[in-house]
């Protein structure tokens, strides 16, 4: 699979490859979002890519990097910005 030239940021460009519909399939098989209040599944896959990707050495350095801009919460596909004590 390749990567089209977009607008798009390459962590969300990453991310939208990731399969919605199986992943959703293996969070309600496994009941993964049971208990969540906010941080679910995909928020937190999402905020461990860009853990990767950006280098973030600390949960400060995560926190961050996702609200250098308001329009990374929306690059990432994340309703609201994780806080550090709910990562």
């Amino acid at each position: 699979m390749t990567i089209k030239k977009s607008n798009l940021p390459l962590i969300a460009q990453i991310l939208s490859l990731i399969p919605r519909n199986p992943f959703r399939a293996l969070v309600d098989k496994f009941n993964s979002d049971k208990s969540c209040r906010g941080f679910d599944s995909w928020t937190h896959l999402c905020t461990m890519v860009t853990c990767q990707l950006a280098g973030a050495e600390s949960l400060r350095d995560l926190v961050g990097t996702i609200a250098t801009s308001p329009e990374r919460i929306q690059e990432l596909f994340l309703s609201r910005l994780p806080t550090k004590s709910t990562i």
